[in-house]
């Protein structure tokens, strides 16, 4: 799940003022599962609903209530899965799993703040007890014995009779019947909520609001991250039936926007609740940081404010000399400890390597001449290629963001001895094959190269070409290679160790 948090906007909300922005930092502190900030114009907190002023606030409900509601709703439907059994004892230990689940979320229940008790109503165990009580008694039981006493051998000798054709599965159905459905328990309890609001902001006409994290730091968005880092979620509410219109401005990201579906906690009827989500497309080769901003105008309150940030492909780690690097997701709350662009900006003096996937290493040693690349690798089916070769197994190492250097670099391809390996080049669709141009070792292939393509295994040799221009697909019978041994089995040309 993500780790989100929520920040209220709220306060007095200025329609039609002067084109003057706001700069605003926002930062997450707590909330739900759903979304990561909150904006609210304030204008919908005073509402008059029912003769009573409400405002919005978000209430961070224990992650022990949340807990205790889902282990309740799993020991009620394995209950219901279990009367069907024919085995008392077990019926008997999941009616009792039940009473201990749901006297636990009720314990969590009380602990819940008021403006969610008031709201949403979770019955007593008293209650329900009461309710299948009686509902035993109507069915002509005595309870001499106690109702609780009712599921244990004495009681299944005393009502077996009364209670056909099994007196446990009998009650347990009648117990089950009364206690709260899974439906009707709400794991979730944040949303609208009605009540008073604290630290508030105001939202004025063309205000700019900037993401921050908790500790105050900048939330980017990487388009190679994880969850946190790829996307980011504001809940807006804005008035019933608004016209809302949500644009990017600029910069690489691209948003989505879901209606919420109205629930208990929304204010009767007066909003419109959206999850609006800003997800970073930034390219292969968008190395740095570069500002992101997203328009909000809610066309009928003649209101418009802005959501920004900065959003690049991969955060970026610096190459330093003897180090060893793995390309990893970038991480919002790291700066250059993960991601795949790395910087070169300084002379490698003592060998590096960098690990683009389990299967491609690539080795630095020198001055390269450049800043930032991109050393990411995909294995991923490349459709023309696949066709050129046609049934045959082929697998794919994709630099997918071409990187380039002044000198040469290493690379090494864990791949099988007598397989072939081929560079294909996207701009121009030729693939040549350089299986010459390797040297194997115990370790895989290796070559140098100053620019990194895309590089195609396959088990068999074939003759190179071009994807697009050539009508007919490469010739599907194998040419023996002049150095081929007497079993036809490519010999091994490696001359000692890998310098990894």
């Amino acid at each position: 799940m993500k780790k989100v948090l929520a920040s209220v906007l709220a306060g007095s909300m200025v329609l039609s003022m002067a084109s003057v922005a706001f700069a605003r930092d926002i930062k997450k502190n707590s909330g739900s599962n759903d979304y990561d900030f909150r904006l609210v114009p304030a204008v919908l907190g005073n509402v008059d609903v029912g003769g009573e002023v409400t405002n919005y606030k978000d209430v961070e409900v224990s992650p022990l209530y949340k807990e205790a509601a889902k282990e309740y709703i799993d020991a009620y439907n394995a209950l219901e899965k279990m009367i069907t059994s024919k085995k008392d004892a077990d019926i008997t230990a999941a009616v009792t799993a039940l009473k201990t689940a749901y006297s636990a979320l009720e314990t969590q229940y009380k602990a819940l703040p008021a403006e969610v008790k008031a709201d949403y109503t979770l019955p007593a165990t008293a209650t329900i007890k009461t309710n299948y009580t009686s509902k035993i008694t109507t069915v002509g039981i005595s309870q001499d014995t106690g109702v609780d006493n009712l599921l244990s051998l004495n009681g299944k000798a005393a009502y077996g009779k009364a209670l056909a054709p099994s007196s446990v599965a009998t009650a347990a159905k009648i117990i089950l019947d009364k206690y709260t459905k899974p439906a009707n328990v709400r794991v979730n309890i944040v949303d609208v909520t009605n009540s008073s609001s604290d630290g508030a902001y105001q939202i004025q006409n063309k205000d700019s609001f900037k993401l921050l994290w908790d500790n105050g730091e900048d939330w980017n968005l990487y388009t190679y991250g994880t969850d946190d880092a790829k996307e980011v979620v504001v809940r807006l509410a804005v008035p019933k039936d608004e016209d809302l219109r949500i644009d990017v401005a600029a910069g690489d990201v691209k948003v989505v926007r879901k209606k919420i579906p109205a629930g208990k906690s929304d204010v009767r009827g007066k909003v419109d609740v959206y999850d609006v989500t800003i997800k970073a497309a930034a390219g292969v080769r968008d190395f740095e940081l570069d500002d992101y901003k997203v328009e909000f105008d809610c066309h009928d309150s003649n209101l418009v404010f802005f959501v920004e940030g900065k959003v690049a492909y991969s955060d970026y780690r610096d190459v330093e000399p003897d180090e060893r690097y793995i390309n990893q997701k970038s991480d919002p709350d790291k700066d250059h400890e993960d991601g795949c662009v790395y910087n070169f900006d300084q002379v490698i003096d003592e060998a590096t390597r960098i690990i683009c996937n389990d299967y491609v290493d690539v080795l630095f040693k020198g001055n390269y001449g450049t800043d930032f690349e991109n050393m990411r690798v995909l294995t991923d089916d490349i459709k023309e290629v696949e066709d050129f070769f046609q049934d045959y197994d082929v697998d794919y190492y994709d630099f997918i963001g071409t990187p380039k250097f002044a000198k040469d670099v290493t690379v090494r391809v864990d791949a099988d001895s007598d397989s072939y390996i081929y560079e294909f080049d996207k701009n121009t669709g030729d693939v040549v094959d350089i299986t010459d141009e390797c040297e194997y070792t115990s370790d895989g292939w290796t070559f140098k190269r100053k620019a990194l393509k895309t590089y195609v295994v396959l088990e068999e040799p074939y003759e190179g070409g071009n994807v697009r221009a050539d009508k007919e697909p490469v010739d599907d019978e194998p040419t023996e290679p002049d150095d081929t041994d007497a079993t036809g089995s490519k010999p091994n040309p490696g001359t000692g160790a890998m310098p990894f």
